[in-house]
């Protein structure tokens, strides 16, 4: 009997000197379901790892990590996933969240829904204390959505509910929740705590007075909010603004985005038209909305000696209508090769004005602007190409 006994103790000890995490790898998404329904059925939190072949994951396994018998036990109320990112999943979880660092660590509830995450190398005790606070209320983000129905936030359930809903949704539409927030405020509260940190983070809509008040405090914020990045903040109200721009068709947010935000350290001060030319086509190219891009290039062209403005001028209308078929960047391809002739006059200009207004189906003046070209030609290939775009007006006609 003493024997028996002894050798259940040392089992038991022996068991928990072996005890670790233990994950599921779960690549493609029939086993992740097939986990999300079983999580889903016993109403268990889901923890999950997001990894890469090497790198910190697997160190942290060296390491000893998830030996620690304490995490080992609390994990054992979660269900724990390790997903390869460029597995099936990692992918669709790379579509849905950013990862500032691998491996990514998530903790979701029985809904699917993010209720903790950090990412990178962490210890022991940081993974310990992740899953531990998680545990205590994983379906906060439903009471805190009850009181924000009820008007009856908190400064601090605000601040809470901005952190749950930025784990789950996209930056843009976190960014209206934040100006909700934010317009709750007095003016003279915004650069105190903790609105200061909604501010940073979120004051880049140029329809509001908040991106000019960050950047008329930028000190400020630097001393208040700890890892504030002037840099990262301009890279993220850029692309907003741009995104508002590109949906409305409005070149006016476009141009007043481009004048706020990029420069230095953004933009470096000797790139300065490179930055915009960039976001300028962007704009255009997404919007249709060629205008603030005509205006662009036909100043720069302006700067330049006549031969070399005709050829700039033509490589961007050839640009525009190698790569966008609407009705705006037809038209805009016509004009600026038109600009291109008025600079000097060329076949390969009066061609493709004539192609532009083929396309447009406009065959009237691709006629006009077809004959013109033709009283350039200067060599037999110029003369097969005229002859073969009279062919194709021809067909359509």
């Amino acid at each position: 009997m003493k024997k028996t006994l002894l050798f259940i103790v040392l089992s038991l000890i022996q068991l928990a000197a072996d005890a670790q995490v233990r994950f599921i790898q779960t690549n493609d998404l029939s086993d992740y379901e097939t986990v999300l329904e079983t999580v889903k059925q016993q109403d268990k939190l889901l923890w999950v790892a997001i990894h890469e072949d090497q790198g910190d994951f697997r160190k942290m396994y060296f390491d000893g990590v998830f030996k620690d018998q304490a995490l080992s036990r609390l994990s054992s109320v979660y269900t724990n996933v390790a997903i390869n990112v460029d597995g099936e999943m990692g992918l669709r979880f790379q579509e849905i969240f950013a990862f500032d660092e691998l491996p990514s660590f998530l903790v979701l509830n029985a809904d699917e829904f993010v209720i903790a995450k950090i990412d990178g190398y962490q210890s022991a005790a940081n993974l310990y204390s992740l899953l531990n606070e998680a545990a205590k209320a994983p379906y906060y983000y439903d009471s805190l959505l009850l009181a924000y129905q009820a008007h009856e936030l908190s400064e601090a359930q605000w601040i809470d509910l901005l952190e749950l809903y930025a784990l789950n949704f996209d930056y843009n539409s976190t960014c209206l929740l934040a100006l909700e927030y934010l317009n709750t405020k007095e003016a003279d509260s915004l650069l105190m705590a903790p609105s200061i940190e909604i501010l940073a983070a979120y004051g880049v809509d140029l329809e509001t007075p908040y991106p000019d008040l960050v950047l008329e405090h930028i000190d400020t914020i630097k001393a208040a909010v700890k890892g504030f990045d002037l840099n990262a903040y301009q890279a993220q109200a850029m692309d907003y603004n741009l995104d508002l721009a590109i949906a409305n068709k409005d070149s006016k947010l476009m141009k007043k985005a481009i004048d706020r935000f990029l420069k230095p350290p953004y933009c470096p001060a000797d790139s300065l038209e490179t930055c915009e030319e960039n976001f300028q086509r962007v704009y255009a190219y997404n919007s249709s909305d060629f205008s603030l891009y005509q205006e662009m290039i036909r100043q720069k062209a302006d700067g330049m000696a006549p031969t070399l403005s005709a050829e700039f001028l033509f490589d961007e209308a050839y640009e525009i209508t190698e790569n966008y078929n609407s009705k705006q960047a037809k038209e805009a391809a016509y004009q600026l090769s038109a600009y291109s002739n008025q600079k000097k006059a060329s076949f390969k200009a009066r061609m493709l004005m004539a192609y532009s207004k083929y396309l447009s189906e406009d065959y009237n003046q691709a006629k006009i602007d077809l004959s013109l070209a033709k009283e350039l030609i200067s060599n037999p290939k110029e003369l097969e190409s005229a002859n073969k775009l009279e062919k194709l007006i021809e067909d359509k006609e």
